[in-house]
């Protein structure tokens, strides 16, 4: 087959995706302007207490459907009426299914409750963060381990400083440097356990966290310290003008460096072996951030940031320069809606825009289809794009 037979029958089927992809994008946007509570709010029924709209026909008809139970909770201290509004309409989801409950929590007053749905989110990944904790404890046995041997050589070093047959000159200006940052490592390692105290203390502890601290410290002296100071130490014992016993001195000193970094080496180790627990982390760090709302379902948690559920265009962005108050766009249910469809599914839905020209790109600032995809990535899909002028398929 010619070139020129292979470019036209290629050009041909990607003028078909290009057309089947048109299609499927206009469905989607009809099927998301029918979600939309703002496109038919004069067909929507009132049910809340600040006449924010119900639910979409679609939405219910989703949790008339759902066979996971899902708990939602919201941690929204603010009391602004668009809040009020989210907050009601979150309300009405458990009206239209058995499987989904609902709880409003104030974070800045019901301090008990909080700790409460904290020490929950922590019971649940109790299993998977128990390697985290082991590692912990083997980090601050490593901190005191080390705190002992520097006790240890303070003791060489002062003996040796003492020393007067120890004659002036790089030695001993090295020596020095390193009994500066011995004298700083009792409160280095004070603050250190006490911060790691602190964190395992609280409702919902940041182990990955703690583990960096350990990490910080132990990687400082075992690099900064022990591994530049007792490169020199050997180097001095071997070629310095020092006498003898001066010699001796440094050699065994630098022999007990190297002995404090073995086990120093060994708990590194362990910490960059440990691979558990990611999951509660990235849910640990989301749940630290103000005003959510969480959905805990039986095999996984999801968080949406309440800030996430207005969406201002860009009218009401010039009505705001203004100096009006533009009343914002909820996106509350695409939010919650998306969030409870994409936990029903085993794998995250995906759509993919093709672009058949780089002059009419689909996504991105300029793209003719962005707001159909952020409307997408509202629902959990996962959205990508495609160039007929690239062979990698997505």
């Amino acid at each position: 087959m010619s070139n020129t037979e292979t470019q036209n029958s290629r050009r041909f089927k990607y003028g078909i995706n290009v057309t089947v992809s048109v299609v499927i994008v206009l469905a989607i946007v009809i099927i998301l302007n029918i979600i939309s509570y703002r496109r038919f709010a004069s067909q929507r029924i009132d049910m809340t207490a600040t006449r924010l709209y119900s639910l979409s026909p679609q939405t219910k008809k989703l949790l008339g459907k759902m066979q996971k139970d899902v708990k939602i909770v919201t941690l929204i201290s603010q009391n602004a009426e668009e809040f009020n509004k989210a907050k009601d309409l979150i309300s009405e989801y458990d009206n239209y299914s058995s499987h989904i409950t609902v709880e409003h929590i104030d974070p800045a007053r019901e301090l008990t409750r909080v700790s409460q749905f904290y020490g929950t989110i922590k019971e649940r990944y109790a299993d998977t963060v128990k390697p985290l904790e082991e590692a912990i404890q083997k980090g601050r046995e490593g901190i005191e381990r080390l705190a002992s041997d520097i006790a240890q050589q303070k003791k060489l070093l002062s003996d040796l400083m003492a020393n007067q047959a120890f004659a002036d000159g790089d030695e001993k200006e090295l020596l020095s440097q390193v009994i500066r940052a011995f004298a700083r490592s009792d409160e280095q390692f004070k603050q250190t356990n006490e911060l790691i105290e602190k964190t395992l203390d609280s409702p919902m502890p940041d182990y990955a966290g703690s583990l960096q601290e350990i990490k910080r410290i132990l990687s400082h002296y075992n690099d900064s310290v022990y591994g530049a100071a007792g490169n020199y130490l050997k180097q001095f014992a071997a070629n310095s003008q020092q006498p003898n016993a001066i010699k001796e001195k440094l050699l065994e000193l630098s022999e007990s460096f190297k002995a404090s970094r073995q086990p120093i080496n060994a708990v590194l180790s362990q910490i960059d072996s440990v691979k558990a627990g990611e999951e509660y982390t990235k849910v640990m760090q989301q749940i630290a951030k103000p005003e959510l709302v969480v959905l805990i379902g039986e095999d996984q948690i999801r968080v949406v940031e309440l800030v996430d559920m207005f969406r201002m265009s860009q009218d009401q962005q010039r009505q705001l320069a203004q100096g009006q108050q533009p009343e914002l766009q909820f996106l509350g249910e695409e939010k919650i809606t998306g969030n409870l469809l994409a936990m029903s599914m085993d794998t995250q839905p995906l759509v993919v825009f093709i672009e058949g020209s780089p002059r009419m790109p689909v996504l991105g600032p300029q793209g003719q289809y962005q707001a159909v995809a952020d409307r997408l990535e509202n629902l959990n899909f996962e959205v990508k794009s495609w160039s007929t002028q690239v062979s990698v398929i997505p």
